[in-house]
């Protein structure tokens, strides 16, 4: 089973589930423990109430089954007041992005929760100011 966490308004990969999430929060109830071989969350990080993050991720990990791989990124919330200082976004750009997030964090705290939770790693990207997991079970 493959799964693609999205916003309710976003159209997810062909072959992939759709998770909506609504409300801050997605549910994985109709799926079993263990049941899912891939799951794709690429920007749903930014749509997640920060406080519900690792409960989020703790959902996540345990519908993960052994060899399955998770997909999870934000917004890192140090590049982008990086980049406001230096100039390279401008505060309506700025108003614009963060208006429509509901939390951002930064690549090594979501890294150290993603470890915590006993996953693997396998690689971290970066480009501007968002940043991507790929971590394996």
């Amino acid at each position: 089973m493959k799964i693609h966490i999205v916003d309710k308004d976003e159209t997810h990969i062909e072959g992939y589930e759709k998770v909506e999430i609504t409300d801050n929060t997605f549910s994985l109830d109709k799926y079993s423990n263990n049941e899912c071989s891939f799951v794709l969350a690429s920007d749903c990080l930014d749509l997640i109430d920060y406080n519900n993050i690792t409960n989020s991720l703790m959902m996540i990990r345990q519908k993960m089954r052994i060899g399955s791989t998770l997909v999870i990124g934000g917004t890192d919330i140090r590049l982008l007041c990086r980049a406001v200082v230096s100039g390279h976004i401008d505060a309506e750009t700025f108003n614009n992005m963060v208006s429509n997030k509901k939390s951002l964090s930064e690549i090594t705290s979501i890294s150290k929760i993603v470890l915590d939770l006993g996953l693997s790693i396998v690689t971290t990207k970066i480009s501007g100011i968002h940043y991507e997991i790929e971590a394996s079970r």
